[in-house]
């Protein structure tokens, strides 16, 4: 890790810097979208909003599907430090771009220029990732993952919000609006001096066949539990993220009978509830990757869509349901990140972050591709839309629920734990227990220390019914070990895969530690 005298938080310089940096850039990057779509809907007409819509979100995509790859791999062989800094001199290129054909009325050009700041953000993505691990200690990994999601996602949304704000106080004056970008933009590049990494693989073979690359990868996750599945729910999110966004602009003016502008203002309120969301999620799951805290999200994500189809013709709930989406989304997507960070192998993990995202971007091709079929063709309208997004978003959750169902209830279990109790313990999750007491609070403080934790019960008569589901919420498995022994080996190489902890409960173990809880107050304490 990077040593240095400058800390805050406990982090260092380069992490902030890192942090300012891709703050800035995703900032930019949601406001040229923004400004992209209200001059061209100015230069050919509101009628054409659903294909502006489709348009500008294909300029953005095509860069992420065809060059992250190609980021993840020089992120891979080169410093990322170095690399984040040369990178800026590309959204440079593409805001002057955009600032330039603002100033003549081209609407070729405004494509073009941002294109090229799109592309630079498709190279930096996995950098920005991938260093992490890098510049921060592996226990403060969880924190730093919040810090960075909270502020690239308020960065995403509260573009939207600064556009709109920017749009309607400069009455629509693109020459002032395109100078905006490109001092942002400079912004950006001054803060990238300060990230730096010298770690690098330079035998790392670069190849440009993003299509192969991307494939070739994501097989590589397969062999990791969850690993795909979780890349998947992520990408998942970018597709929901982005739909919501642009699907606010038609319900705006369809619903709400506001201006494209004036939507700004409710993604304002999701990027504030996104923010309190990644932060809390990085207070309250200390120094473990909680993945299970996803459900929660994704749960209150789904439900939150439901309450804009039930109240799309107030202003005031469609503002408070994306201050929920925001919260819940923050619980969903922070954990997927750092789960993708810490279980990718180092020597590939930019390159796997890479995949994440050109699969990511698929998705948003095809949610853009949705909005302009359904608006443009079927004629749908954004109400509509929003039914469908949140019947697709109750549907991902059903299918990421069921693949950490052992895990539904931990995030409550953990989360009422770190609010109320301090857990200490010197238990090695290399050795393996035996559980002296059968204990809900005992196995709740376990749950708080280990991700994932299995607890293995030997019994010859497994439980049945109501107690057998009990039993799988509180990650407690049933065996018969005299009898079924290869069971136990089975069990042993997948927790071994995973990284987690097995605890034995009544089945001596020889030469196996016992441990033994005990309550003083608010602290537990294993021993």
């Amino acid at each position: 890790m990077q040593k240095g005298n400058f800390e805050l938080m406990g982090l260092c310089l380069s992490f902030h810097a890192l942090n300012i940096c891709q703050f800035l850039i995703t900032l930019n990057d949601a406001i040229a979208r923004m400004l992209v779509i209200f001059f061209l809907n100015d230069l050919v007409g509101i009628a054409s909003v659903n294909t502006t819509l489709f348009l500008t979100s294909l300029v953005i995509v095509v860069p992420f599907l065809v060059f992250s790859m190609l980021g993840g791999a020089l992120a891979d062989r080169y410093p990322k430090g170095i690399m984040i800094q040369w990178l800026q001199l590309v959204s440079i290129a593409g805001a002057v771009m955009i600032w330039v054909s603002m100033l003549e009325a081209n609407g070729f050009f405004v494509y073009l220029g941002l294109f090229f700041m799109a592309l630079q953000a498709a190279l930096f993505s996995p950098a920005r990732l991938a260093i992490v691990p890098e510049i921060v200690e592996g226990e403060k990994i969880p924190f730093a993952n919040s810090i960075l999601t909270a502020s690239n996602y308020i960065a995403l949304l509260f573009g939207a919000f600064v556009a709109s704000y920017m749009t309607i106080i400069t009455k629509r004056d693109f020459s002032i609006l395109g100078l905006i970008l490109v001092a942002i933009s400079v912004f950006a590049g001054l803060a990238s001096i300060f990230v730096r990494s010298s770690r690098s693989f330079q035998d790392k073979k670069i190849d440009w066949n993003f299509i192969r690359t991307t494939i070739f990868y994501l097989k590589e996750t397969v062999s990791i539990p969850h690993l795909l599945h979780v890349i998947i729910y992520g990408s998942y999110f970018l597709l929901a993220c982005l739909f919501t966004q642009l699907n606010l602009i038609p319900l705006g003016y369809q619903e709400l009978n506001i201006t494209d502008a004036q939507t700004g203002y409710i993604l304002l309120y999701t990027s504030l509830g996104l923010g309190i969301g990644s932060l809390f999620y990085g207070l309250v799951s200390k120094k473990n990757i909680e993945v299970s805290y996803a459900l929660i999200g994704g749960l209150g994500t789904a439900l939150s869509y439901y309450g804009i189809v039930i109240c799309p013709h107030n202003f005031f709930a469609v503002s408070v349901m994306g201050f929920l989406i925001g919260i819940s989304g923050g619980f969903f997507i922070v954990p997927l990140n750092g789960f993708i960070q810490t279980r990718s192998p180092e020597p590939i993990r930019a390159s796997i972050l890479a995949a994440s995202n050109t699969l990511g971007f698929v998705f948003l091709l095809l949610g853009a591709a949705f909005l302009e079929i359904s608006g443009g063709y079927f004629k749908l309208s954004a109400h509509t839309n929003f039914v469908l997004l949140a019947a697709l978003t109750l549907f991902m959750w059903f299918l990421f629920a069921y693949e950490f169902r052992y895990a539904l209830f931990r995030p409550v279990f953990v989360l009422i734990i770190n609010l109320f109790y301090r857990v200490e313990s010197r238990i090695s999750p290399s050795k393996q227990y035996t559980l002296k007491e059968n204990s809900l609070l005992g196995l709740m403080g376990l749950m708080s220390l280990f991700e994932p934790l299995l607890v293995i019960k030997n019994t010859s008569h497994p439980s049945r019914g109501f107690k057998r589901l009990l039993n799988m919420f509180l990650s407690i498995k049933e065996l018969d070990l005299e009898k079924e022994p290869q069971v136990l080996e089975e069990v042993k190489k997948g927790m071994n895969l995973e990284g987690g902890m097995i605890i034995f409960l009544e089945y001596k173990i020889e030469a196996a530690p016992v441990i033994q809880f005990q309550k003083k107050g608010r602290h537990l304490k294993y021993f």
